[in-house]
């Protein structure tokens, strides 16, 4: 009886493992929703997105970066941690979380692509 629990308890710990390891993977290559600028509003306050644009103006500042991006009519600024080798009218990618800043939406830049 004390090997049938603890070979119970192996196969437990080892089930319990790999689903730990499934959720990992998932995570990392999960990718966030793609969304329009038009389409980003105070619904997504707080909530990882993905979305593209061309750049229309770079503001350098100590540090970081504010890039303004724009797709169609729309725009969204974008905090930039660390400062990037951008150029005007570039395309990006941009992974990053919505936030409010001074009642405007923006991203802070968690990826950054071209």
């Amino acid at each position: 009886m004390k090997k049938e629990h603890f070979n119970f308890k192996k196969i437990c710990f080892a089930v319990a493992l790999l689903g730990i390891f499934i959720l990992l993977i998932i995570a990392n290559f999960s990718k966030p929703k793609t969304i329009e600028i038009k389409d980003i509003n105070k619904n997504l306050l707080n909530k990882q997105i993905h979305t593209s644009g061309q750049i229309k103006q770079i503001q350098n500042y100590q540090g970081f970066q504010v890039v303004t991006i724009k797709q169609e009519n729309n725009t969204i600024q974008v905090l930039i941690d660390k400062p990037l080798n951008l150029t005007k009218n570039q395309l990006i990618e941009v992974t990053g979380n919505v936030q409010n800043y001074k009642s405007n939406l923006q991203i802070n830049a968690r990826i950054i692509s071209s």
